[in-house]
């Protein structure tokens, strides 16, 4: 194995690790440009949320396939940290109505169903 290939291995295993955050990551970031969910823009607004939440490596925190750990375990600080990131992200990314109806769940997938029951088949 070329030392490369390891490092490129290692990076790769980090990337993919969902508790990760770059510098850049930040609360109030921009996800899906001017696209703001409204009432009535549901079904372009998930596909670039989606997109984008995939692309950090985050949307085990919004489809249940990264369940809250139990608080005694060594990744719940960390898993609770990236919840609230994703939280921000979400509520970045919604008009503010929207925002009022969402803020207060306590986590990015209790948001995410909310606004699935709300806006899915409108």
């Amino acid at each position: 194995m070329v030392l490369g290939d390891a490092n490129t291995n290692q990076n790769q295993s980090v990337r993919s690790n969902p508790f990760l955050l770059y510098d850049a990551d930040q609360p109030g970031q921009s996800l899906v440009g001017d696209e703001v969910l409204t009432s009535s823009n549901y079904h372009i607004w998930l596909p670039l949320m989606t997109l984008f939440l995939r692309v950090k490596n985050k949307i085990g925190f919004v489809d249940g396939t990264l369940p809250k750990p139990p608080a005694n375990n060594q990744t719940s600080a960390m898993w609770s940290c990236c919840n609230s990131m994703v939280m921000s992200w979400i509520t970045s990314s919604v008009s503010d109505d929207i925002r009022k109806s969402i803020i207060y769940h306590n986590t990015a997938q209790a948001m995410w169903s909310a606004l699935k029951d709300r806006y899915h088949m409108l």
